[in-house]
């Protein structure tokens, strides 16, 4: 989990895609990143499902972090993926979701604060895609995104609900991935045009 905290320093990377063999492991990355960006005076966003951002809220707790506080004070923004990019029937708009992830990076970098972490759990992305390319597509604009605002953004891959060819195409979608607890430069990537 360290590697992930130094990826930006290291690498200069912005955009690293972590993949896990279980939702347990899947879910500890956003705690321990928000604790992280919170320590440093960074803001910390997560995109996610409800439940996971619900789960989340309590690890925080846990660790003596009140996520209501952080809120108010804006170091601290917790994004449902079906109000941003969802639709009435579960369907996951990918237009939706680059613009909502453009604006609250736009406004996270103009508060103030040192910088911006990101973490999107990318399970609820998948599962409303149906497991379809469209998620490779999403996460090839995103990393455009990501380099206009030079900030670091994480995104988490529970591998069991993968086919071997959407990972390969979201492997592609990042410069780096978190692997078997190494980071390591993403032998698909392709840099936007």
């Amino acid at each position: 989990m360290l590697d992930l905290l130094k990826a930006r320093r290291a690498t200069g990377t912005l955009h690293v895609c972590a993949l896990f063999d279980s939702a347990e492991e899947a879910a500890a990355v956003a705690p321990a990143l928000a604790c992280a960006a919170l320590q440093d005076s960074e803001k910390f966003v997560a995109l996610a499902g409800t439940a996971s951002l619900e789960r989340l809220r309590g690890h925080l707790q846990e660790m003596a972090i009140s996520a209501t506080e952080s809120e108010s004070v804006g170091r601290l923004t917790l994004v449902p993926w079906g109000r941003v990019a969802g639709d009435p029937r579960r369907r996951f708009d990918c237009g939706k979701a680059l613009s909502a992830v453009d604006s609250i990076l736009s406004g996270a970098t103009q508060d103030g604060v040192a910088g911006v972490r990101v973490v999107a759990e990318m399970d609820w992305v998948v599962s409303a895609l149906g497991g379809g390319m469209e998620v490779a597509g999403y996460e090839r604009d995103v990393d455009g995104v990501m380099a206009r605002y030079r900030q670091p953004a994480i995104c988490v891959y529970d591998l069991n609900g993968l086919s071997g060819q959407l990972l390969i195409e979201i492997l592609a979608a990042h410069p780096m991935a978190y692997v078997g607890g190494s980071l390591v430069r993403s032998p698909f990537y392709r840099a936007q045009a």
